[in-house]
């Protein structure tokens, strides 16, 4: 015998069209993880994640070299103020805006819990921007923001000269909570379900070393193919009645002579 005609082991690629099958007769196993995975997200969303609520000012950035109230805002004057929103942003979430919004408060909140609730930012490529405040309580968050519109203005125009903000839009108390989502949990539960799912589908599949057909076996062995043997508990299963053939069935029954003398 030829010890080259056998090869060591099968062939190292994934046939993608036989394991598309095999995951389309798991789809229960899909089903099921990827209904658990959906609840357990959502179980740990809503009942373990704590729910934070945001509130926002808007803001408007001014900045006139020329204080003469008469004279018309330039192109100059906006494109100055746009390049200074970011300026204006650093010193909104300042040390010393924060202060004077926790004395304003009376001194309820620290100056650190402030800078870690407090965030802004740049609305497009405009002359206004946004501080956002979120924090576990929605009325919490309507009067720090509230807070901050107040002071910070008046401490701008202590900083930088002939600039000021004016307050467009103060912040309302939030009617729903901003984080977490439910919905998005949800769908990130179902998607981890899946690709659970699919894992165990594929380690099965390639940890499954056992021959199924034909194209199975000329994986392993380089000898022609001459034929198959059926699967006579299958055919026995088909026939119809009590006279058919094959491993597992019933003998025909012998004719009424031979009966006889049997019995005799």
């Amino acid at each position: 015998m030829d010890n080259n005609s056998v090869v060591a082991s099968p062939e190292d690629e994934i046939d993608l069209v036989r394991l598309l099958f095999a995951c389309l007769q798991r789809w229960k196993l899909f089903v099921g993880i990827g209904a658990l995975g959906t609840i357990v997200a959502l179980a740990f969303s809503m009942y373990y994640l704590t729910p934070l609520y945001e509130s926002s000012i808007s803001l408007y950035v001014n900045n006139r070299m020329n204080q003469d109230n008469t004279e018309a805002v330039t192109t100059s004057d906006m494109s100055a103020s746009r390049s200074l929103v970011s300026t204006y942003i650093t010193i909104s979430k300042s040390d010393r805006v924060l202060s004077r919004v926790s004395e304003a408060l009376d001194k309820e909140f620290s100056t650190t819990y402030l800078k870690s609730v407090v965030t802004a930012k740049q609305e497009g490529q405009t002359e206004l921007f946004t501080v956002t405040v979120t924090t576990t309580d929605p009325e919490r968050s309507s009067l720090i923001a509230n807070a901050i519109a107040d002071v910070f203005p008046e401490v701008l125009s202590e900083i930088v000269e002939g600039s000021s903000a004016k307050v467009i839009d103060y912040g309302k108390v939030p009617t729903g909570k901003s984080y977490p989502s439910n919905t998005k949990n949800a769908l990130i539960g179902l998607l981890l379900g899946i690709l659970l799912a699919g894992v165990i589908v594929l380690l099965q599949y390639v940890t499954d070393v056992r021959i199924l057909d034909e194209e199975d076996l000329s994986n392993v062995c380089d000898y022609p193919l001459l034929g198959q043997i059926p699967d006579f508990s299958q055919i026995g299963k088909r026939g119809h009645g009590k006279k058919h053939y094959g491993y597992g069935a019933e003998m025909p029954e012998q004719n009424d002579a031979a009966t006889g003398a049997s019995k005799t």
